[in-house]
């Protein structure tokens, strides 16, 4: 809450985040024939993409910073004297497509490296003193929710950046340390019917796996998304429902219902080692399924 009060910092991550809004922004203004609103958005997105690649990211580490404070303090840097790194900003790399010469990929790497152990993956490495620069974050106990905590909102969006990068092995493993029942640190100390805001991770000492804010979060929203749209592969598009799945390895089979523009997709998926897609037994070329409004269709996927 301090890093930008004075309207000189910026945040690498939600700029980020933005290059993917301009993104969408550009593809509406296209398909509505808005020319100027689409070359527009071209034009800012080559911009900003070249900004965030020469002041967002950290060579050193391999990573991007997660903001630039008031005063130049470069803010989640491998020069940082705490805090070196955050995953959002890795993770909206991805989520976004800003990444240059596969810079995401060297970043998602360092995350694993720096980020990660048996409860799940910190939103940071944490700090254990105030910065006056940061602000409230650093006022929180190490480990504790957005002060290097398992942020499970943050996990959400990895695993569907796991789902997108095809590495069904992580989303196997992230799906079960999101789900309390299934992550044997947590496994008893949070109610095993929601979803949290965050696991305490091992900086928070005796306090390590033990849930914050059991109630009050966005997790549950973002791990169905993440599950529905990039781990069963169902995104919405203009030109259609597109499928691409990225199911956890041990699965064998599954199935999902999706009521996609009043069309009903009953969606069975087989594990047999080949790919192929049909759709009320016609096979389907590419990706997009086919649409009938008022139908119900369907889909069996093998991979």
């Amino acid at each position: 809450d301090r890093a930008g009060i004075e309207n000189k910092g910026v945040s690498v991550w939600l700029t980020i985040a933005w290059y993917r809004a301009n993104k969408q922004f550009g593809s509406l203004a296209k398909a509505m024939g808005r020319e100027d609103d689409y070359r527009i958005s071209i034009e800012r997105g080559e911009e900003i993409r070249d900004l965030v690649d020469k002041f967002g990211w950290d060579e050193k580490g391999g990573y991007y910073i997660y903001a630039i404070s008031d005063d130049f303090h470069n803010i989640g840097s491998s020069d940082s004297e705490q805090g070196r790194i955050f995953l959002n900003p890795q993770l909206w790399a991805v989520l976004s497509g800003i990444s240059l010469n596969g810079k995401e990929i060297q970043a998602m790497e360092n995350v694993e490296k720096l980020l990660d152990d048996e409860l799940g993956t910190s939103v940071s490495e944490p700090y254990t003193k105030y910065f006056d620069y940061i602000g409230s974050m650093t006022a929180k106990s190490p480990g504790v929710q957005e002060n290097g905590g398992v942020y499970l909102h943050s996990m959400a969006w990895k695993l569907a950046v796991d789902a997108i990068l095809q590495r069904n092995d992580l989303v196997e493993r992230d799906m079960n340390r999101i789900l309390p029942f299934n992550n044997p640190v947590v496994d008893g100390r949070a109610e095993p019917y929601i979803l949290c805001n965050c696991y305490m991770s091992k900086s928070a000492g005796y306090r390590y796996g033990t849930p914050g804010q059991s109630w009050r979060t966005a997790s549950g929203q973002w791990f169905l998304k993440a599950m529905l749209q990039f781990v069963f592969g169902l995104n919405p598009t203009l030109q259609g429902l597109e499928i691409n799945p990225c199911l956890p390895k041990s699965w064998k089979n599954a199935a999902v219902k999706r009521n996609f523009r009043d069309c009903i997709y009953n969606i069975e998926y087989k594990k047999t080692g080949s790919s192929s897609i049909t759709a009320d037994g016609k096979a389907v070329s590419g990706k997009i399924l086919p649409y009938k409004k008022g139908a119900k269709i369907s889909v069996k996927v093998t991979y």
